[in-house]
């Protein structure tokens, strides 16, 4: 069965009484020269999606397999936030995240010195009540 997706805002459900945060920090192993993870580019997307019978006390019928989205990016220090206005109960969310491209340093020494590479993390299920905030650090590989 397809799931349309539908572009909500918080405001726009009526059952909105407390927030959701999920928060972290974003990173990669860009550099294999060091032993760090370095921070994942500001501006890569991470998108949330919700089902609208979820942000709601009681299930409507017409809101099956309906989406909201609520999205961020990341910052240029490494950190993003989201949230989400949901009653008082159980709230399924999950992430997707965008692939970014860059040249991997490789190891002092080897040659070529850097490669073009596609970093990718694998998306995310999570079940949170309004009133939490989740923190959850991210690593692309």
């Amino acid at each position: 069965a397809c799931k349309k997706k539908e572009t909500i805002t918080p405001n726009a459900v009526a059952s909105v009484s407390n927030l959701i945060t999920i928060k972290g920090k974003a990173s990669a192993n860009t550099d294999l020269s060091n032993n760090s993870l370095e921070l994942v580019p500001a501006g890569t997307k991470i998108v949330a999606y919700v089902p609208i019978n979820d942000l709601r006390l009681t299930t409507d019928s017409s809101q099956i397999n309906k989406f909201a989205t609520f999205s961020t990016t990341v910052q240029s220090d490494g950190t993003y936030l989201i949230t989400i206005g949901a009653p008082p109960k159980d709230v399924n969310v999950v992430l997707h995240y965008d692939d970014f491209v860059v040249d991997q340093i490789q190891p002092t020494g080897a040659s070529p010195s850097s490669i073009r590479k596609t970093f990718r993390i694998t998306t995310d299920s999570l079940v949170l009540v309004s009133g939490v905030t989740k923190v959850k650090d991210l690593i692309w590989q």
